[in-house]
């Protein structure tokens, strides 16, 4: 059996979570509740725990801090934190203190429960691995980071996700390497063909055996490779809206068009019966 104490000073944040975790089937004998990393540090001055799930931005003492000194303090509790889009460089600093997994905002049920679950769960020989597991919250945001700049056709983000991408491979071994990289391409494809309606044809060339380097260069032509199908498909997309509209406007005008005086004397207007021939023409 388990304890947990939560970190949050959003009352709201706090009694969600805790009610995610009560209900959730987990083995958890003890759940406690801090509104500050600086009350959480007090309260861990004479309570033992296992786990400490704590928000980022608090007044007196943040998460990061309490991280810190948790980490500097020698005491074997595990940590996750909780992050928003924005505070992605302070999640990134506390990774350097030890901790597990961080979870995006708003949290969702089955982040969280995964979360805990890999933490408190997954064997001692894999957590003491540190070149061996990435925390999978920051997989996600890179992803997220990834899939909004390819959304939204922003360079910059994608060049950003890339940095991290690469950043974040070249703290683990070619075998962890590919198989992360092989689940990564995969759910941004799958998130982008479910943004699109359509599913998208790229795929990245992953061979058994490929080095780290070759990993890393697969994945970067992957994600070109998305971009380029992306901007195809916005522009199929964009001339069937076009003909949609020209043909619906020629079959609500269709009588009127017949109707038309001729454009020069001696040259009748030819009317055009839908736009499917302007496509074959």
């Amino acid at each position: 059996m388990y304890s947990i104490l939560l970190v949050d000073d959003e009352p709201l944040a706090l009694r969600g979570n805790r009610l995610i975790i009560e209900r959730s089937g987990l083995e958890i004998a003890g759940l406690y509740e801090a509104v500050d990393g600086q009350e959480a540090w007090e309260f861990l001055q004479n309570h033992e725990v296992d786990l400490v799930i704590t928000d980022i931005k608090m007044p007196r003492k943040d998460g990061v801090s309490l991280c810190r000194e948790l980490f500097l303090s020698g005491r074997q509790i595990k940590t996750v934190i909780v992050s928003g889009y924005a505070d992605f460089q302070y999640a990134r600093e506390a990774l350097r203190y030890g901790v597990k997994d961080y979870i995006l905002k708003p949290v969702q049920r089955e982040d969280l429960i995964q979360s805990i679950s890999s933490v408190l769960y997954r064997p001692d020989a894999v957590q003491k691995d540190d070149f061996a597991y990435i925390p999978h919250g920051e997989l996600d945001n890179i992803l997220t980071l990834l899939f909004q700049g390819l959304w939204m056709g922003e360079e910059r983000d994608i060049e950003q996700g890339l940095a991290m991408y690469r950043e974040t491979m070249s703290q683990v071994g070619d075998d962890y390497c590919l198989r992360a990289s092989g689940d990564f391409c995969r759910l941004l494809s799958e998130k982008l063909s479910l943004k699109t309606g359509h599913t998208l044809t790229a795929q990245p060339l992953f061979t058994k055996g490929c080095k780290k380097e070759q990993i890393m260069r697969i994945t970067a032509e992957f994600v070109a490779a998305l971009k380029k199908e992306l901007r195809s498909r916005r522009e199929t997309d964009y001339t069937d809206v076009l003909l949609d509209m020209a043909n619906k406007y020629l079959e609500e005008n269709y009588a009127r068009i017949l109707r038309w005086p001729t454009l020069r004397p001696g040259r009748a207007s030819v009317p055009i019966t839908s736009a499917e021939s302007l496509r074959r023409r």
